[in-house]
């Protein structure tokens, strides 16, 4: 019976060092990922990430000409009207 239970201890130990080492490669992956990751992010350049930031026009005047502009002005000020209608609004109870 001393023998199976050798046996036993010396599988069990294995195993967890199988585990052990398997964690710290997974950690090592994990910390060279971010690293690229975090170095990518690094190398974007505005121009990138926006290229229409380059431009001189200012925002105000691309949405001077547009008639979807104005259609959204006009329903965001009509939703905040009723939006404010009905908080003034009595409540009246029906019983």
């Amino acid at each position: 019976m001393g023998v199976v239970a050798a046996l036993f201890g010396e599988i069990i130990s294995i195993v967890a060092f199988v585990l052990f080492a398997t964690g710290v490669f997974k950690l090592f992956q994990i910390v060279t990922l971010l690293g690229e990751i975090r170095d990518q992010l690094g190398r974007r350049a505005t121009s990138d990430v926006a290229p229409f930031a380059a431009r001189s026009t200012p925002v105000a005047d691309l949405r001077a000409n547009d008639d979807a502009a104005e259609y959204a002005a006009k329903l965001l000020r009509a939703v905040n009207t009723e939006a404010h209608s009905t908080i003034d609004a009595p409540v009246s109870d029906s019983q």
